[in-house]
């Protein structure tokens, strides 16, 4: 019995240095992707409003997320924060899991590729807002998730950032985890 407890603690703190996620027991929340996705309207300039805790973005301030399309039709995704007053990148791509669908499959060069759905957009209006989630299920019994909500401006207001997260607690994902990401004195 203990060798098993220690497999599944050795399995969360796996998961969370690699995938810099939260860990949790049991099974990923069953969320619902945006039906009708229209990605080119989806392209452009996000903020991160709120988001779990990520390893990778420890001091990080100012994060944003582009999207562009590139010329093979896949998504270009080039991740931004500013840290210690230098602004740091990473640029990786995204293709659509099934079209008309809110999954998107995003690969990023320092991650072991995957063609499972990473990207799970349970909510957008396009123009506002945008609730992301993601879920790996690490073992039959442990998962690790991250939740974002994402804004087109560095603020959004009290009734959007309660309605992003009520999308989540309505699609099973927890918001207790959720930390508001700093987005003051970006340039």
């Amino acid at each position: 019995m203990k060798g098993h407890l220690l497999i599944v603690i050795c399995a969360i703190f796996t998961g969370i240095e690699v995938n810099s996620q939260v860990p949790g027991f049991g099974r990923c929340p069953r969320t619902s992707a945006v039906q009708n996705f229209d990605v080119n309207a989806y392209l452009g300039r996000w903020f991160e409003i709120e988001s779990y805790f990520q390893t990778f973005a420890i001091g990080g301030t100012c994060v944003e997320a582009n999207y562009g399309l590139n010329p093979n039709g896949t998504v270009s995704v080039l991740n931004k924060m500013t840290r210690l007053g230098r602004e740091e990148s990473i640029l990786g791509y995204a293709v659509l899991a099934s079209p008309g669908e809110g999954k998107l499959i995003v690969n990023f060069p320092q991650s072991p590729p995957t063609d499972t759905p990473n990207y799970i957009i349970l909510s957008t209006d396009y123009v506002n807002y945008a609730v992301v989630h993601s879920c790996t299920q690490i073992s039959r019994f442990t998962y690790v998730q991250i939740a974002w909500i994402l804004a087109r401006n560095r603020q959004i207001g009290a009734i959007q950032r309660f309605q992003a997260r009520r999308v989540l607690e309505n699609n099973g994902v927890s918001t207790r985890w959720l930390r508001e990401t700093d987005q003051s004195n970006c340039g």
